[in-house]
């Protein structure tokens, strides 16, 4: 999860680092006992989703002001062993998991099983785009097929080679890269504009 200053990471050992962008350093960290293989957040940054290298997925909280990273312990109970997880933004942070079935489960904040969505065949990833409202989901056998994220109406279906539904879920991700990288330059390159005209007023008055 990253924002314009912000970037949150993970790893196998259990440590959680939000980083600081502006000053290259440690804004938080939290050390939990899980080997976390993904992690994915809410639009807001506050709510985390982490997949463990069993196939558990746990729950996590990063308080708004203090930065704070909070770890439920307790893995989600009741799912099987989960792939991949991703947000959807909608009224409450809603999270799709998929787990070693061909079932995609919608969660609500409160772990209550929203619906369950039939992909067809087992499912290995899962990308979310919150313009669109819509859930992708790929699976072994090479199909992608896109839903309503809020009803889980079928939309769309798209048929390649295994690897299709992981090209789909990176192309996603390095596109919100990108946009934030350009939102960051841009905005750089304002205040050295808004410098650059108040010392060439000083020097202006000064002659």
């Amino acid at each position: 999860w990253n924002t314009q200053e912000e970037i949150l990471s993970a790893d196998t050992s259990g440590r959680i680092i939000l980083w600081d962008l502006n000053t290259d350093s440690i804004a938080a960290e939290a050390l939990s006992a899980i080997s976390i293989r993904s992690m994915s957040s809410s639009l807001d940054g506050r709510h985390l989703a982490i997949v463990s290298t069993d196939g558990k997925l746990y729950r996590a909280t990063v308080e708004g002001e203090t930065k704070q990273i909070h770890v439920i312990p307790e893995p989600v109970s009741g799912l099987g062993t989960i792939t991949d997880a991703a947000f959807g933004q909608t009224d409450l942070p809603v999270i799709a998991v998929c787990d070693s079935t061909q079932n995609v489960i919608i969660l609500a904040e409160d772990n209550a099983i929203v619906r369950k969505i039939d992909h067809g065949s087992a499912v290995n990833t899962i990308s979310v785009s919150n313009r669109l409202k819509q859930l992708f989901t790929g699976g072994v056998d090479g199909i992608t097929k896109s839903w309503n994220l809020e009803t889980g109406e079928a939309i769309h279906q798209f048929q390649s080679d295994a690897n299709c539904n992981l090209a789909i879920h990176y192309a996603t991700k390095n596109s919100t890269r990108q946009n934030e990288k350009v939102a960051r330059l841009t905005k750089q390159t304002e205040d050295l504009q808004k410098r650059l005209e108040s010392e060439n007023a000083v020097l202006t008055k000064a002659t």
